[in-house]
């Protein structure tokens, strides 16, 4: 990784975390793709990556949009050797031994996720192994009979999309993206000009995940790849889907993954309150009462 992608990530961590309750909407993924080039950029352009291949990175943007893949998931990745927390450091013991090491004055979770990445009885080492991305071949067409909302049979352009999940996850069957959906042409496009046993979107070649990075950054400075996976998530999650509904589709295999961005919103809970109104007797006040009173309650306090 170079230095610049280096100080790039080092500088995300906050807004990587708390990105995930915020989300991009349609209008502001036409805002992004207006940024990359029609044509290919010429000599003296600010730009540096965007507009190498228009068609390639506006037709990965509207991917990642809409998927939420993972960047490695589409363009590929060399393997990689990472590490996971161990049995042991999950024990009583092994937290109790390293809360006795922890300065004075340091918060519990930022030690703590220091401490067992640099001790070997804490981490067990995983290897992820390479792979070439999405291949022509992984992308099938096909007409999908369906019922709209008003019961009316109709067919749907659908493209089927084989990505293998990534870091230990399971995705059992294809991603299904509609062609009339906005901005899909460019995927298909893109698609139709590589051959089936070609990466579609660049493959694994040196500097490429880098390459992603740099250009994203040229769009919008606090936008990352991974940001397209929790901005995904936490739009479908708004939708109550249920949880296999989430697990499928982001290659999840813990419920508590995909519970943590039902959670985030208060749905789960917002849905157990209309379960106990269901049950219980509505009372006689109205809502303008019961503003009335908590204006009245306020009001109150401020002249305390």
């Amino acid at each position: 990784m170079s230095r610049a992608v280096s100080r790039i990530m080092s500088k995300y961590p906050n807004r990587y975390k708390n990105k995930k309750t915020q989300t991009v909407s349609y209008d502001e993924l036409k805002r992004w793709l207006d940024r990359v080039r029609v044509e290919p950029r010429v000599s003296g352009d600010p730009n540096l990556y965007l507009g190498n291949d228009p068609i390639r990175d506006s037709s990965l943007i509207t991917v990642l949009w809409y998927t939420g893949l993972r960047i490695t998931e589409i363009v590929g990745d060399r393997e990689r050797t990472y590490r996971v927390i161990s049995e042991y450091a999950k024990s009583d013991e092994g937290k109790k031994l390293a809360r006795a090491e922890m300065p004075s004055g340091e918060k519990w979770m930022t030690w703590w996720n220091k401490y067992w990445r640099q001790h070997e009885e804490y981490y067990d080492k995983r290897t992820s192994p390479a792979h070439d991305g999405i291949l022509g071949k992984d992308i099938r067409f096909r007409i999908v009979d369906e019922v709209d909302t008003l019961g009316n049979d109709v067919e749907l352009p659908v493209l089927f999309i084989t990505a293998k999940a990534k870091k230990h996850g399971k995705r059992d069957a294809p991603l299904q993206l509609c062609l009339n959906w906005a901005y899909m042409e460019l995927v298909e496009d893109q698609w139709n000009s590589v051959e089936p046993n070609e990466p579609v979107w660049g493959g694994v070649y040196e500097g490429r995940r880098e390459y992603v990075w740099k250009m994203l950054k040229e769009i919008d400075q606090t936008v990352y790849p991974h940001f397209f996976r929790f901005n995904r998530a936490s739009l479908m999650a708004y939708q109550k889907p249920p949880l296999t509904t989430m697990l499928a589709w982001f290659g999840w295999k813990r419920i508590e993954t995909a519970s943590a961005y039902l959670e985030r919103g208060g749905q789960s809970v917002n849905e157990g309150m209309k379960l106990i109104g269901r049950e219980v007797r509505i009372g006689t006040r109205d809502v303008d009462e019961i503003q009335r009173k908590r204006r009245e309650a306020r009001e109150k306090d401020n002249d305390e």
